[in-house]
C-alpha cells in the first residue's frame, strides 16, 4: 500500500526517519516493491532539546544527548541535520537555539497554527535551506508533505539539503484526524 501511495502521490522516493531507531530502514531496501524509489536513510532523534532529523546516517545516533551533540554525530556519518518541526507547540519549541543545522524542516504536516510560519520566517531570516516532511505516522499520511531536489542519488538529494536548491509542498493532516491523534495521545491510547 505504501509503493501505492508513494506513486500516486507522484513522489520518487521517500526519507524514512523512525524515532530513535534505524530497525525498519534496514529492511525497506530489501524489499521487493521499493527498489523503485529512492531510500534515503535517516533517523528522528529525541534529543534533550527536541527532535533532529538525520538524513543520510546509516548507523544509530543515541537519543537523550544534546542538540549540538547530535548534530556532530549526524555530520560524522555524512549525513545532514535537520531542525524537525522546530515549532511545534505540543513537542519542544526552540531546537534550533541549540545547535546550528543545515537546514530547517520548514513545513510538517502535522504541525499546526503558527509552527510552520515559525519555521519558515526562521529559516529565511538565517538563510538555512528549508525542507518539508509528512511526519507519517501511518501509511496514509505519507507524502502530504515533501521536498523536492533535482538528484537522482542519495548523495545528490543531501548536497542538494545543504545547498538549500530545494523546494517544498503539500498540505496538512486533516484537522479532525490531527485532533483525534491528540485526545488518543492525551488518553495514553497511542
Amino acid at each position: 500500500m505504501l509503493c501505492r501511495i508513494l506513486r500516486k502521490g507522484g513522489l520518487d522516493g521517500l526519507a524514512f526517519t523512525d524515532h530513535d531507531s534505524l530497525g525498519a530502514l534496514r529492511e525497506l531496501p530489501f524489499l521487493p516493491r521499493f527498489r523503485d524509489f529512492l531510500v534515503i536513510p535517516g533517523i528522528e532523534v529525541t534529543s534533550k532539546h527536541g527532535h533532529i532529523l538525520g538524513l543520510g546516517v546509516r548507523k544509530p545516533v543515541p537519543a537523550g544527548l544534546g542538540a549540538e551533540e547530535t548534530v556532530e554525530l549526524i555530520r560524522e556519518q555524512g549525513g545532514v541535520a535537520v531542525a524537525a518541526h522546530p515549532f511545534w507547540l505540543s513537542g519542544r519549541p526552540g531546537v534550533v537555539h541549540h545547535a546550528r543545522f543545515d537546514a530547517i524542516e520548514a513545513f510538517n504536516s502535522r504541525s499546526y497554527f503558527l509552527s510552520n510560519p515559525l519555521a519558515l520566517r526562521y529559516a529565511k531570516k538565517r538563510g538555512l535551506p528549508i525542507t518539508a516532511g509528512s511526519d507519517g505516522h501511518a501509511e496514509e499520511e505519507v507524502g502530504l508533505a515533501y521536498t523536492e531536489v533535482e538528484a537522482g542519488k542519495v548523495e545528490g538529494v543531501l548536497e542538494a539539503i545543504r545547498k538549500g536548491e530545494t523546494s517544498i509542498g503539500g498540505k496538512n493532516l486533516p484537522f479532525l484526524r490531527y485532533l483525534g491523534k491528540i485526545l488518543k495521545k492525551a488518553m495514553g491510547l497511542r
